[in-house]
This record gives structure tokens, sequence and C-alpha cells, in this order.
């Protein structure tokens, strides 16, 4: 069963790198982790250089509050496109 790991992401860096790195020790990585990366255009270059292999999407709204339903679905919906069976967010 191919599980997939979602995070929501938005200004944080600093702990997407510690996420990154708990996720880079574990005993089970999950077979897809995909960053959603909301109007924060610099959580891929931070993934990129961690070398983790995590995919990153953007969603941007660019007003307005967080668009935190559009970012779960735009999630699910690359992880499933990529064979996931098993969401977790």
């Amino acid at each position: 069963m191919r599980t997939a790991i979602v995070t929501i992401a938005h200004g944080r860096g600093h702990h997407l790198c510690r996420q990154l790195d708990g996720m880079g020790r574990s005993t089970r990585p999950p077979d897809i982790h995909v960053i959603v990366a909301v109007d924060d255009p610099e959580l891929a270059e931070i993934v990129t250089a961690t070398g983790s292999p995590a995919y990153v999407v953007a969603c941007n709204d660019g007003a307005g509050p967080l668009p935190i339903a559009a970012a779960r679905n735009t999630g699910a919906q690359a992880a499933l496109h990529r064979g996931a069976e098993v969401l977790v967010f």
C-alpha cells in the first residue's frame, strides 16, 4: 500500500526543514511526500537544498486568508496522481 504524507506550509521554512530532517531519519519513510507551498515559492528552494525527494506543488491565492481547504485538495490530488493509496495530512 503506497502511503503519502501531505504537508501544507506557508512561511514556515524552518519548521519544514525540521520535518524533512525527521522524515529522513525515519525507518519507514513515506512512499510519497507532497508539500503544498501556499503563496510561498521559497519552500521549493528549501526542499531542493535539503535533497529531499518530496514533490512541491504551489497553491497560490494571492489575497485574503490562507486557502487551507484548497491547499489540502491540491496536495491530495497530487499524491493520488503519483499513486498514493493512503493519505496522511
